[in-house]
């Protein structure tokens, strides 16, 4: 059989497309904005909502879309004459009174999202009876989902994602300001609007704020739900894949698999069944990106970081994410701001207008005088400061940029890690001059030097010293990570690898530097024998973490 979105092959009795992940179970749908509708669309006659008002206020149209946690609807308001999107919700979802509670107060909340990236929620009516479904009014964009586009183009060009994710990343990095997590971001849920003349760009709108969290804690509370997936499987974070409270980091990996899947095509995850997907989110890192696609390392190292199992080694807001995305595509050479990375889009995009179909839930386009309008100004305008310089910790050595040469690509982390042990260096190495120098002023030395002499072996003390405060600035460096520390997993091998030998060389050559002792050969040996210490211990707890996660 063919999947019926992308028409590639799959095998009998498979849930889900490997290739698009569209779900193929019989029971549920997902979440999909269709393509604009006709007069041929044959559900219109047998949906009963068609042509009901709901409230005294909505009058259903036309169906638009329909997922697993309801249909999406054309309406008019009756009151006004203008045209909204209503989302009407599966009766399962507020079928006892925690559920109806807990859809006025996410209702509510999404409601106060206000954002050019942000699909409005201008209203909601609460169930009351099988005649007066739960639903949510939305403001209509003219528009189409991420998904489609991807579908017919494959992958973006890395100026163009980079773009994309500037309106994504606004949109939900407002709403995490006001304490709301999506906990479904995936292609599906965000609308791309093609620009309406040449001196436009295209925008995005995310829709769906509240609506997961709903259907997850209902589906977690009532077990027969029958079709309930918690979330979508190729987006999902590790820590949702294993039920676990959720924040702001849980949407920057679902980011980070939407903008690994602009630039490749697919997403990072993809398998035959629901399980093994998620097994992959919780055990296998994302492949990485191939050669032909001309990604240029340091972008890919941010995509990368987005993806990292552990939320404390992920970006921490959607923010940082961006303005990394920024910093790479400037290290990269290319164009940095939103101006100039969407104008090599203009020329397709008019094409593109006229002859492609068009989705609905969208929103007026913005003048030059509009807040969406001097939000985008205000936007270009932190884009323009990072590629002039403004960020110089991602443009210099010790950012995300430089850290990614073109022939290895270096962590981040590792680039961090070299400024902590040469900066202990050097403070130690200055400090145990100024005392050697301070000691024969007072005339604290146990006995009378040459001065060339004095100079040589203080010198020569100094630089011992200086590899205790290399030792050190690495200790540093892995007691000021987020916990947990030292960890023994893959994710960041080299920098705990190093660390760990870091910690016992420098606890064996303590002793020497604190007594300020003249011992050479016999603490350098120490420091040798433990920095190998260290590396055995951190191999064999990465062997029995590796044996446990086996069990």
């Amino acid at each position: 059989m063919n999947c019926p979105r992308c028409q590639r092959e799959v095998e009998d009795g498979q849930l889900y497309c490997s290739s698009c992940g569209l779900s193929l179970a019989a029971d549920t749908k997902e979440t999909e904005l269709l393509p604009a509708l006709d007069n041929s669309f044959k559900t219109v006659a047998s949906d009963p909502l068609i042509g009901r008002v709901l409230d005294a206020k909505y009058e259903l149209l036309a169906p638009l879309g329909a997922g697993g946690m309801g249909t999406v609807y054309r309406a008019r308001r009756v009151h006004i004459g203008d045209e909204v999107a209503v989302k009407v919700l599966s009766p399962q979802y507020v079928s006892s009174r925690e559920s109806v509670e807990r859809f006025r107060r996410e209702a509510r909340a999404a409601a106060l999202l206000r954002h050019p990236n942000v699909v409005t929620i201008h209203d909601f009516g609460e169930p009351r009876g099988d005649d007066a479904p739960a639903y949510i009014v939305m403001e209509l964009v003219e528009g189409r989902s991420l998904k489609s586009l991807l579908i017919e183009e494959g992958g973006l060009a890395p100026e163009r994602a980079v773009a994309l994710m500037q309106g994504i990343c606004a949109g939900v990095g407002m709403a995490h300001r006001r304490n709301v997590i999506h906990r479904d971001l995936k292609p599906d849920n965000i609308i791309v609007i093609p620009p309406d003349r040449e001196d436009e760009r295209e925008t995005v709108k995310v829709i769906d704020f509240g609506i997961a969290k709903l259907r997850d804690t209902e589906a977690t509370a009532t077990l027969t739900i029958a079709g309930t997936v918690l979330g979508t499987p190729h987006y999902m974070s590790p820590e949702q894949c294993r039920g676990e409270t959720l924040d702001a980091r849980a949407d920057v990996y679902s980011l980070g698999a939407i903008f690994y899947e602009m630039l490749v095509g697919t997403p990072p995850f993809t398998g035959p069944t629901i399980t093994s997907v998620v097994a992959k989110h919780l055990t296998e890192p994302p492949p990485r990106l191939a050669t032909d696609l001309h990604v240029a390392p340091a972008l890919e190292t941010v995509c990368m970081r987005a993806l990292v199992k552990r939320a404390a080694g992920r970006y921490q807001s959607v923010e940082v994410f961006y303005k990394a995305l920024v910093g790479a595509l400037a290290a990269s050479g290319a164009e940095t701001t939103v101006e100039r990375s969407r104008a090599a889009y203009v020329g397709r995009a008019g094409a593109q207008t006229t002859a492609q179909p068009q989705a609905t839930i969208a929103a007026p386009t913005a003048t030059a005088s509009s807040p969406l309008a001097a939000m985008r100004r205000a936007q270009d305008a932190i884009a323009n400061e990072v590629q002039s310089g403004a960020a110089p910790a991602m443009q210099s050595g010790g950012g995300l940029v430089n850290a990614v040469p073109n022939d290895a690509r270096v962590g981040v982390g590792l680039v961090r890690l070299r400024k902590y042990a040469l900066g202990g260096a050097a403070v130690v190495f200055l400090l145990s001059i100024g005392l050697g120098f301070g000691a024969r002023w007072l005339g604290w030395t146990v006995r009378p030097y040459a001065y060339d002499e004095f100079v040589l072996e203080l010198v020569t003390i100094a630089l011992r010293d200086a590899l205790f405060g290399a030792f050190a600035g690495l200790i540093i460096y892995e007691w000021r990570q987020i916990a947990p520390r030292w960890p023994a997993t893959a994710d960041r091998r080299a920098e705990s690898l190093i660390t760990h030998g870091a910690l016992v060389a420098g606890l064996l050559m303590m002793p020497f530097v604190l007594l300020r002792t003249s011992f050479i050969v016999l603490p350098l040996t120490l420091a040798l024998t433990g920095f190998v210490a260290g590396l055995i211990i951190y191999a064999a707890r990465l062997g029995a973490r590796k044996v446990a996660t086996r069990r």
